[in-house]
C-alpha cells in the first residue's frame, strides 16, 4: 500500500486526529470561539463559557446554577447561532454545567 508522503498543513492533520477521536475540527471550534460574545448576546456572555463541542453536543459552563437554567432555557437559539456561523447540523444538542468556583477550592 503506497503512502502519501507529501506535507500537510498542521490544522489538517490535527483535525483528522480529533475527528478519529471524536472532537470537532479545530478551526470550526476556534470560529466558535471567536464569536461566542456574539452568539450568547451582552447578557449570557459573561456568566457562560463555551466548553465543547463533540459529535455534535455543545457543552457549556455556567457561572452559577441561575445561569445554568438560562443558558438550558437559550439552548435551542444558540445551537441555531452557532449553526448559522459554522453550517447546519453542526449542534445537534446542548449541554449545561454548573462550572466549579476554583476560588473556593470546590
Amino acid at each position: 500500500m503506497a503512502r502519501d508522503r507529501d506535507p500537510k498543513p498542521l490544522g489538517d492533520v490535527v483535525g483528522a486526529v480529533g475527528r478519529d477521536l471524536g472532537a470537532d475540527d479545530p478551526r470550526r471550534i476556534a470560529g466558535i470561539a471567536s464569536d461566542w460574545d456574539e452568539i450568547l448576546g451582552p447578557e449570557l456572555a459573561p456568566h457562560v463559557r463555551f466548553v465543547s463541542l463533540r459529535d455534535g453536543v455543545l457543552v457549556l459552563g455556567a457561572t452559577d446554577p441561575a445561569w445554568a437554567s438560562r443558558a438550558r432555557f437559550e439552548g435551542p437559539r444558540v445551537a441555531v447561532a452557532v449553526d448559522a456561523r459554522q453550517g447546519a447540523g453542526t449542534v445537534r444538542d446542548v449541554r449545561v454545567r454548573v462550572l466549579r468556583d476554583e476560588s473556593r477550592g470546590g
